[in-house]
C-alpha cells in the first residue's frame, strides 16, 4: 500500500527525515493499537517504550534495503548510535519473560537489531527454544495467540519480513510441529490471523502441515458481506466481526492468505 511504501524511503534525505520523525514521536502511537491482552501487556509496553520507536526505525531501514536495495546504515547511525540500540537490546534480552509477554515487537526488534549489528550468534535458536519451553508450561494467563506470535515472529523477522527466504530452517521444525498440534487442539479459539501466520511459517521452512486445507476452507467461508476480502467469522474473533468488517482492519490476514495460497 502507499502507506507502507512511505515507510521505505528511496533517498538519504527522506530516510533521515522519517527516522527523525519516528524518534520524536510518542511510543504510545505504536503500541496503543495492540489490543490483544492489552491490560496484561501495557505495563511492559511502558517499561520498553523506547524499543517500539527503535523497532519502527529498524523496519524502515530493512524495508529500504530490501525493496530498493539502498543501505542507509551510516545515515541511521548519524541519528541513533549503535550503543543506544545495544542498551535497549540488552535490556529486553536480559528479561526474556517480559519479552514473551510483549511478544511481536520485542521479537522483531531483537532479531532485526541483531541482524544489523551482530551482537550475538544463535539468537533465533535461543528465542525459539525459550518460546517452546513457555508453550509447554500451558500458561492460562496469557492468550495462546500472543505465545504463538512470539515464535512466528522469530521466523518472520529472520526472513527480514519475508524478503530473505534463504535462511537456515532446521532450528524451527520441531517447534512448528508442536505448534501444529496446539493449533489443531485450540483451533476454534484462535484468530484467523494467527492461524494464517503459523501456516506461512510452515511454508517458509518448507514443511507440510495438516493445517493447510482446514485454514483454507475457513478462509474462503470468511468473506466479508461485501464479498471482496476475508474477515474473522468462525472463532473467538467472531464476537467483534461486525466492527472488523473493514478492509483497513483486514489487511494482515488477507495478505497472509494470498502469500500462503497464491505466492
Amino acid at each position: 500500500s502507499n502507506n507502507e511504501l512511505e515507510k521505505c524511503p528511496k533517498d538519504k534525505a527522506s530516510f533521515i527525515i522519517l527516522v527523525k520523525k519516528i524518534i520524536n514521536s510518542n511510543p504510545v502511537d505504536y503500541y496503543a493499537q495492540m489490543s490483544v491482552a492489552a491490560e496484561i501487556r501495557r505495563p511492559y509496553y511502558e517499561k520498553y517504550k523506547e524499543m517500539f520507536l527503535l523497532c519502527q526505525i529498524l523496519y524502515v531501514y530493512f524495508s529500504s534495503k530490501n525493496i530498493w536495495n539502498f543501505d542507509f546504515k551510516s545515515e541511521l547511525l548519524s541519528i541513533v548510535s549503535e550503543q543506544e540500540f545495544k542498551v535497549i537490546y540488552e535490556k529486553i534480552l536480559n528479561n526474556l519473560e517480559d519479552m514473551f509477554i510483549v511478544s511481536t515487537t520485542a521479537v522483531n526488534f531483537a532479531v532485526l537489531c541483531n541482524r544489523l549489528f551482530n551482537f550475538e550468534i544463535g539468537l533465533e535458536e535461543k528465542l525459539v527454544e525459550f518460546g517452546a519451553k513457555k508453550l509447554e508450561e500451558k500458561i492460562k494467563t496469557l492468550p495462546l495467540t500472543i505465545q504463538l506470535y512470539f515464535i512466528t515472529h522469530v521466523i518472520i523477522a529472520d526472513t527480514e519480513f519475508y524478503f530473505n527466504r534463504n535462511i537456515s530452517t532446521g532450528k524451527y521444525i520441531e517447534t512448528l510441529k508442536t505448534i501444529e498440534g496446539l493449533v489443531l487442539s485450540e483451533y476454534d479459539n484462535l484468530s484467523l490471523d494467527v492461524k494464517l501466520e503459523v501456516l506461512y511459517c510452515f511454508k517458509i521452512v518448507k514443511l507440510d502441515t495438516k493445517l493447510r486445507e482446514r485454514i483454507y476452507l475457513e478462509a474462503i467461508k470468511s468473506l466479508s458481506t461485501k464479498g471482496t476480502y476475508i474477515i474473522d467469522k468462525y472463532n473467538l474473533a467472531k464476537k467483534v466481526a461486525d466492527q472488523k468488517d473493514k478492509i483497513s482492519q483486514a489487511e494482515h490476514r488477507n495478505i497472509l492468505f494470498v502469500m500462503n495460497y497464491f505466492y
